[in-house]
């Protein structure tokens, strides 16, 4: 499926409305359907919205088996799968992208509270599914071994990072920035092998990518807010 975009005046504008159209993809069957749907979980991280819904056969109705191909339906016949919904806004105009776990999708960062709602997979049916839910793991474990630095500590590279203008650093010292007092904290780096020091960014995986590490701990060292 391809991407559907919506005119300006017709886009979702708050969160909630968005939601609202993303579930109604899933759940909005035709009145003759022979299952219903609900959505037990969405959630958005970043751009894209992860769901997990519920097919439920209608009572007395003859539901075509499987409900879907490649699951194990509970005692009720019910399953869950994953759906996956890129969203895109340029220019006022909002736009989606729909797909399921069984295409496989490459966006894989799910809570994995959403990944233990979902029903297990038929051994005997092959899907993109399972390849899908095994990056859902990944990516969480990769997340769980990305340095945990703290304002103070010292962060070192094998070799130096290369950074706009030419500047290269291999050591760095954490600090929380506050833009203005009461303002949540975010953590930025001062060079330490440079001869003036220089404040930039770096996220936890940009750090885990290039191999960096925590070899020295600090205690907080707050940078005073701008003025």
């Amino acid at each position: 499926m391809g991407w559907t975009t919506y005119a300006a005046y017709r886009s979702p504008k708050t969160r909630e409305e968005e939601r609202g159209e993303i579930v109604d993809l899933y759940t909005d069957l035709a009145p003759d359907a022979p299952y219903t749907a609900e959505c037990l979980l969405a959630s958005k991280v970043g751009s894209v919205w992860y769901l997990a819904i519920r097919l439920t056969p209608k009572p007395g109705r003859e539901t075509p088996e499987p409900l879907m191909r490649g699951y194990v339906p509970d005692a009720s016949g019910a399953i869950v799968y994953a759906g996956i919904v890129l969203t895109s806004r340029r220019n006022g105009e909002w736009g989606y992208k729909a797909m399921c776990e069984t295409v496989g999708p490459h966006e894989a960062a799910t809570p994995l509270k959403l990944l233990d709602l979902l029903s297990p997979l038929d051994p005997q049916v092959e899907t993109f599914a399972a390849g899908w839910r095994e990056r859902v793991a990944a990516h969480h474990a990769a997340k769980r071994a990305r340095p945990k630095v703290r304002p103070g500590d010292v962060v070192e590279f094998d070799e130096p990072i290369e950074f706009t203008g030419g500047l290269k650093v291999r050591r760095f010292r954490a600090y929380a920035y506050r833009r203005h007092p009461g303002a949540r904290a975010r953590i930025l780096y001062e060079t330490l092998d440079t001869r003036h020091a220089h404040t930039v960014r770096m996220s936890a995986k940009a750090i885990q990518d290039r191999g960096g590490r925590v070899v020295a701990q600090g205690e907080d060292a707050t940078a005073p807010a701008d003025t």
